[in-house]
């Protein structure tokens, strides 16, 4: 396992990217890196999924770089998993060249797909154009999600209640609130919940989701007239009531 970090600072600070580049062949990810610094990104490099999961709980990047072809586990999977919770931009670079691969890569959520082999040049390019997207796209959306007399940031990343006091969350209790809200009503199982939120599968008898479950709702307490902010559906796991989002 392998982190490395290298950084260029910009001559305008405001306008640094933090890259994730997710890459096990070396000479990809060094020939990729350096010319990355060069365009003055800031770069951050993981060779495997347990190490790129290791940074994202560290620092969040601006864009993710993610290849498929992976020592610890499968690219698609991980797409899946990352916009579970995420919608930070993400490109697939992979040598993985066919169709099918790449309508699942941007079915499951990814912004871009680009072939192995490429031009630096043109990637940088790619980069550059998903980022000024994304910005205007946020900048021209609502930044708020309420859900009862609470509000979820997404630019913040944080929850305030209705006097605008932020709501301390653990990074757990976080991690699966964003997710039931990603869901939009849809039923996520303690198992999703466990591999979304700690990258684990449970073991007998574990209650950790069950648990987070029950913090949350002290964390988000009901007036009598609020309809139910998280649901249990027995047997199954839990979702965000659609009726609490407004």
């Amino acid at each position: 396992m392998m982190i490395r970090r290298k950084i260029m600072i910009s001559i305008m600070k405001n306008e640094d990217v933090f890259v994730l580049l997710l890459e096990d062949n070396p000479a990809q990810y060094t020939l990729l890196a350096a010319y990355l610094e060069r365009e003055q990104y800031k770069v951050l490099l993981a060779d495997c999924i347990k190490t790129f999961h290791s940074l994202m709980k560290a620092e969040v990047p601006d864009i993710i770089l993610l290849d498929l072809n992976l020592p610890d586990g499968d690219g698609l999977q991980l797409v899946r998993t990352i916009r579970l919770v995420h919608k930070i931009p993400l490109i697939i670079v992979s040598s993985r060249d066919t169709l099918t691969d790449r309508v699942a890569g941007l079915e499951l959520g990814a912004d871009d797909y680009i072939c192995k082999p490429y031009h630096p040049r043109e990637l940088v390019i790619r980069i550059r154009n998903l980022l000024a997207y994304k910005r205007e796209e946020r900048r021209t959306s609502l930044q708020a999600i309420w859900i009862n007399d609470f509000s979820f940031n997404e630019t913040l990343c944080c929850f305030f209640d209705k006097g605008g006091k932020e709501i301390k969350l653990t990074a757990g209790e976080y991690t699966i609130m964003a997710a039931l809200l990603e869901g939009r009503g849809r039923i996520l199982s303690r198992d999703q919940l466990l591999d979304i939120a700690f990258h684990r599968k449970a073991y007998p008898g574990d209650r950790t989701i069950d648990v987070l479950i029950s913090r949350l709702r002290k964390k988000f307490p009901l007036q009598p007239e609020d309809p139910e902010i998280i649901e249990t559906v027995k047997e199954f796991g839990y979702r965000v009531n659609t009726a609490a989002l407004r």
